[in-house]
């Protein structure tokens, strides 16, 4: 039996993902850096450690975002690859 089109489709949909999902993880790096670097402007009294406190907490928050919007559509391809084995 030749794979359904809707299989082949979740295949290639699995290996983008694959790649947005390593692309993140070099990302996740970056973050922690710009974290660092963050609390060491704050901590040495920067005169606009408040702004740079918020920008920090507006960069987590929009990264946990993005990190929980990924696990959901993980589970959710993962979910329709199985659906479609059978």
């Amino acid at each position: 039996l030749a794979p359904s089109d809707e299989v082949e489709e979740l295949a290639v949909l699995r290996q983008r993902f694959e790649f947005f999902e390593n692309e993140m993880a070099r990302n996740e790096e970056k973050v922690s850096q710009v974290n660092l670097l963050t609390e060491k402007l704050v901590d040495s009294e920067h005169p606009e450690k408040e702004n740079i406190s918020t920008q920090q907490e507006a960069l987590n928050k929009s990264w946990n975002d993005l990190q929980n919007v990924v696990l959901v559509k993980r589970r959710e391809l993962q979910t329709a690859l199985l659906y479609n084995e059978y």
